[in-house]
This record gives C-alpha cells, sequence and structure tokens, in this order.
C-alpha cells in the first residue's frame, strides 16, 4: 500500500478527499436522531479503535512521537471535532462545505508562516479574497439570510475549518509511516473522550436507543469509511507532497460535500451563501491555478492510473474484512 501511494499521491490523496467529502452529509443524516455529543463520542471511539487495531497489527507504536506533539495533536482534534459536529447541528451540512473552502488557504499560509515553505504574491492575494468570502459566508445569517442559531453553527464551523488546518500542519511534522495508524488512534480516542463528557453532563446516553436505522448506518459509515480508511489514506499521501499542494485537494472535499447534500438533503444555497462561495472559488482560483490546472489535467489523462488505484483500494477493503472476519 505504502509504494502504491508513494508513486500516486495525488491520486491517493483525491481518493481519500472524495471519501472524506461525505461527512458533512452523513452528520446531518446521524444528528437528525442522535444527540450530537452522543453522535461525536460514538463516531470517534470507533474510528479511533480501529486506527489503533490496524496500528497493532502494522506493529507501530508512538516511542519517536513527542509527548508535546501528542497533546497538541489530540487536543486539535477534539476542538475540530466538537465544534464540528455542534456547529452542524445548528446550520446546514451544505454550510460547512462551503466554510471548509477556507481550510485550504489557512493551511496555504500556515506553510509559509511555520513550514517555511515558498510563497508567492499571486497565492497571497487569492488568499485574502478567499478569507473575505469565508467572513461574508458566516455573517450571512446576520444579513437576513438566516437565524442567530445558524450564525453559531458558521462560526463554530468556521473554527473547526482553523482547527482541521492546524491538525494537518503539525501532523505534517510529526506523522511518519511508523506511527500513522497509532497517533491518529490517540487523536481520535482523545476527541471521542472529550464529547464523552459532554455528552454525560448534557444529554441522556440512553437516547440513542431512539436512533432510526438511517442514523446508525450514518454512524457507522462515518467511523469507518469517512473516517479511519480515509483519513489514513490521506496522511500517508500527504507524506509524499508538500503542505502547499496538498491543500488544493482539499477543495474537491466542499464541492462534493455541497452536491451531496443537495442531492441527498434537499438544502440549497440561498444568494448571500451563493455570493460568498462565488468570492471563496475566486479565491481559491487565484491562489492556486497551477495547481487546478494539474487537477483538470489529471481527471482527463490518468484515468488508468485512478483505475489501478481504485483497484487496490478495493484490494485493501477486502484484505481489512477479511482481517475482521477472522479475529472477530
Amino acid at each position: 500500500m505504502n509504494q502504491l501511494i508513494k508513486r500516486y499521491p495525488f491520486a491517493a490523496l483525491l481518493f481519500a478527499n472524495m471519501i472524506l467529502a461525505f461527512n458533512s452529509v452523513l452528520g446531518k443524516i446521524g444528528l437528525e436522531t442522535i444527540p450530537t455529543f452522543t453522535y461525536t463520542t460514538s463516531r470517534y471511539l470507533m474510528a479511533g479503535s480501529l486506527m489503533l487495531m490496524m496500528g497493532y497489527f502494522a506493529g507501530q507504536s508512538l516511542v519517536k512521537v513527542k509527548h508535546r506533539d501528542m497533546v497538541i495533536q489530540a487536543t486539535l482534534q477534539t476542538v475540530m471535532a466538537l465544534s464540528w459536529f455542534y456547529g452542524l447541528s445548528l446550520t446546514q451540512a451544505i454550510n460547512s462545505s462551503i466554510i471548509f473552502l477556507l481550510t485550504p488557504i489557512i493551511v496555504y499560509v500556515g506553510s509559509i508562516l511555520f513550514l517555511k515553505e515558498p510563497r508567492s504574491n499571486r497565492a497571497l492575494s487569492g488568499s485574502l479574497i478567499a478569507f473575505s468570502g469565508g467572513v461574508l459566508m458566516f455573517g450571512a445569517p446576520a444579513l437576513g439570510s438566516g437565524t442567530r442559531e445558524e450564525l453559531l453553527g458558521n462560526g463554530l464551523l468556521l473554527i473547526s475549518s482553523a482547527s482541521l488546518a492546524a491538525v494537518v500542519l503539525h501532523g505534517k511534522k510529526v506523522i511518519t509511516d511508523q506511527n500513522i495508524h497509532t497517533l491518529l488512534g490517540v487523536r481520535f480516542l482523545s476527541a471521542g473522550m472529550g464529547a464523552a463528557v459532554l455528552a454525560l453532563l448534557f444529554e441522556q446516553p440512553a437516547d440513542i436507543t431512539n436512533a432510526t436505522t438511517s442514523s446508525l448506518v450514518a454512524l457507522l459509515i462515518s467511523g469507518t469509511v469517512a473516517g479511519a480508511l480515509g483519513l489514513i489514506i490521506f496522511y500517508k499521501a500527504l507524506e509524499h507532497m508538500r503542505a502547499e499542494e496538498s491543500a488544493t485537494l482539499f477543495y474537491i472535499d466542499p464541492l462534493i460535500g455541497t452536491i451531496a447534500a443537495t442531492v441527498v438533503l434537499g438544502e440549497m444555497l440561498n444568494d448571500s451563501t451563493l455570493v460568498a462561495a462565488g468570492v471563496i472559488i475566486a479565491g481559491v482560483m487565484i491562489s492556486h491555478p497551477v495547481h487546478i490546472h494539474r487537477m483538470i489535467y489529471f481527471q482527463k489523462t490518468s484515468h488508468s492510473k485512478f483505475e489501478e488505484f481504485m483497484h487496490w483500494a478495493k484490494t485493501e477493503y477486502q484484505e481489512i474484512s477479511d482481517l475482521v472476519k477472522k479475529y472477530f
């Protein structure tokens, strides 16, 4: 698996983002009948346990990871998880997809400030334009396009987007092939335990017994395929790309998430949100025209490579299924 991802990191990252893109829709379906913190707890404990199990069978450990780095990763993941799911419960899934367009911009700026990667005036200008779109997106409810509850939800999603960018930038420095499964597992279990405390304080754990089948299925998929599998592929591919390059592929996530929210949930873009989305997309295109062209070129010319990657993904899924059946 490592060799294939190393050979096709762009395709691997694209595949991972396509999987992760459905989390907003899955979360919205799950939160219909499962309390917010209970859903967050279940999702992250499930994904974290699966990652630790994969790390155990891969013989991984955290011996080379500093305690400070583990605390930072766990804290950022917890803030991201809690603010995202609680924000998602207050606003539309389609808003989450658009607001998360700001994540690659934050990753780009962070890669300049903290990873000392090269910068360009074009990218910086586009980043500022995209950021202004994010501010407009956040304030859309206050402009008469929504409720105060949606305003709070959008604000929490902005915090989650910034936390995701921070955890990606920091993870770029500490995640390796020798600790990826285990470190991600610890990160997710920490977020799950943080959510569990809030669930015990503010919710009735028994409420999950009233969950519908669709909510439970959404929770299961979100914790396994759209959680553990997608993130492991994402971080393995990230090792072979610069942070600024990988940031471009974050744009696939909101695009697919927006389409899914429209088709599956029937959500629609209002006027203010549509303008904000247009400003963000304009900033994105100005910031990274080379990588956007590369994405288009990849889609047109690399079908055989992508099919090869998809074949590997199916094989890997079958191996994991056989492993689970063998031990459980």
